[in-house]
């Protein structure tokens, strides 16, 4: 293959990763307001008036949960748009029993919840550093080849960071729910970033090294 097939190859390959490979920042983020003043972290599945069938922001691969649509005051999805279910806020009332398990969170007011989760995220800036192993292997493959270094990026991309990974500094806090939805959101985008900023590294360097050799001839 001559330099300037090569250089193609090299810019389809880009190409093919702006529009297929692209890193979402994992997980989808919509917010359920809940009439018993807490939030829970998600991805809305489907939702009409009486039921909202979601996933956990931070268990994408878990079960899909439900609540009732009059345990709800409202829904923030990602994109910005909000949906009011009308309901009134009603704290410590059996009608607001939590019925979908793990997705229950702490009782505490929203900016207490807020707090922990902003918490998490500064402190998943903080110890989160294990990332760079993953990142390293990408640009190690990309060097020698961006068409064999997506392999690796788009498998490490897909997956959150593991527990053992994750260094979070006290395990009180990492028992409250906000607190760990916003650290590991925050370490999943950290890592996504590493891996595809290290591939890119990579395909560029094989584009300078092309157009360098077509340089010379």
């Amino acid at each position: 293959m001559n330099f300037s097939l090569k250089l193609i190859f090299f810019v389809i390959s880009f190409i093919f990763f702006l529009s297929i490979f692209t890193p979402s920042q994992g997980f989808t983020q919509d917010v359920l307001y809940k009439t018993n003043g807490t939030n829970v972290l998600v991805d809305v599945i489907s939702a009409d008036d009486d039921e909202v069938e979601f996933k956990l922001y931070d268990d994408p691969d878990g079960p899909v949960y439900s609540i009732r649509g009059f345990k709800l005051r409202r829904i923030l999805y990602e994109d910005g748009t909000l949906v009011d279910y009308g309901n009134p806020l009603i704290r410590n009332s059996d009608r607001d029993v939590v019925d979908y398990g793990p997705a229950q969170g702490s009782e505490m007011n929203p900016a207490t919840k807020n707090e922990y989760y902003v918490q998490g995220r500064k402190d998943s800036q903080a110890y989160y550093t294990k990332y760079k192993g993953a990142g390293t292997g990408v640009l190690l493959t990309s060097l020698a080849s961006p068409l064999l270094g997506l392999i690796p990026a788009a498998a490490t991309s897909s997956v959150p960071p593991k527990d053992h990974n994750l260094n979070y500094p006290n395990r009180d806090l990492w028992d409250n729910y906000d607190y760990r939805a916003g650290y590991t959101e925050a370490a999943r985008k950290r890592k996504n970033k590493a891996v595809w900023n290290n591939w890119l590294i990579g395909l560029g360097v094989n584009i300078i090294v092309a157009l360098a050799l077509l340089s010379g001839e």
